[in-house]
């Protein structure tokens, strides 16, 4: 079951889309944003087709996926995040199709339960149910402490490649080297903006390397290695290798204190008895 969850349980629930869709240019929604839309597809079961809504609250939404409760603009920020969700404005890019899209179809908000139920798009549908094979699986708690929205892209984005290779695992004491087209990668990540590779490495690439080594209990990122044409960078090469166990109690204990800060900076303002 995967109602009724305390938050720890809940971000145990995995993910798990196309890797088609990790690895497709969206839209260009915050950290906050991702991590509402992970947090549903979190919802999903096995033998869901797309047809059923999804259901939550706004107070379960922010203690899943660690957003703060007490600042008082928490409700009408996640209520406008949900909206700004169905809107089509995600282009989504395939050899020789560009196209819009949104995350939900359809949501409703009661606004004196906070209770909230969201329908995936149903063009979606094929990227997200039904799949057996070429499909990207983690935890949705890999993902949420991360704050810079390149470390949620480049993390679906590195799993999708490893679960895509003929050798489905990575051997535990080997590193492998995932190639990237630089502009490909930065499509992905929705970086383009930074026009020169000086500014997209250190503002978004390094920045989602940094988190993901920080708090993911699965990969470490070894490197940033480039080609080069002439000046222009034309090949990023990222060596991935699975973590140890004493990488993985220490990012344990850093994404459960970056997801409990705000509870647990609450608690410490209250008076004591």
């Amino acid at each position: 079951m995967k109602d009724n969850q305390t938050p720890e349980r809940a971000r145990k629930n995995y993910i798990i889309e196309s890797n088609s869709l990790a690895q497709t240019k969206q839209n260009d929604l915050t950290a906050q944003q991702m991590k509402i839309a992970l947090f549903f597809i979190s919802k999903i079961r096995m033998d869901d087709d797309g047809t059923k809504d999804y259901e939550s609250t706004i107070h379960e939404i922010c203690d899943v996926c660690g957003i703060d409760r007490t600042n008082g603009f928490y409700y009408i920020g996640i209520k406008n995040d949900l909206i700004k969700m169905t809107q089509r404005e995600w282009v989504r890019i395939k050899p020789g199709v560009i196209a819009t899209i949104s995350w939900f179809s359809d949501i409703e908000i009661n606004e004196g339960s906070g209770k909230v139920v969201v329908h995936f798009h149903e063009k979606l549908w094929p990227d997200l149910f039904n799949l057996r094979k070429n499909f990207t699986k983690f935890e949705l708690g890999e993902v949420l402490p991360f704050k810079s929205k390149y470390a949620i892209r480049l993390y679906q984005i590195i799993v999708s490649k490893i679960m895509g290779r003929e050798e489905r695992q990575l051997d535990l004491l080997k590193t492998v080297e995932i190639d990237f087209d630089a502009e490909e990668l930065q499509q992905m990540l929705n970086a383009t903006q930074y026009r020169d590779f000086t500014d997209f490495k250190r503002k978004a690439l390094q920045k989602a390397i940094e988190q993901i080594n920080k708090y993911s209990e699965e990969i470490r990122i070894e490197d940033i290695i480039t080609e080069s044409e002439g000046r222009k960078v034309k090949t990023i090469i990222l060596p991935v290798r699975y973590t140890h166990a004493a990488e993985r109690m220490q990012a344990k204990k850093a994404a459960r204190e970056a997801l409990n800060r705000k509870k647990k900076r609450k608690t410490e303002a209250a008076p004591a008895d």
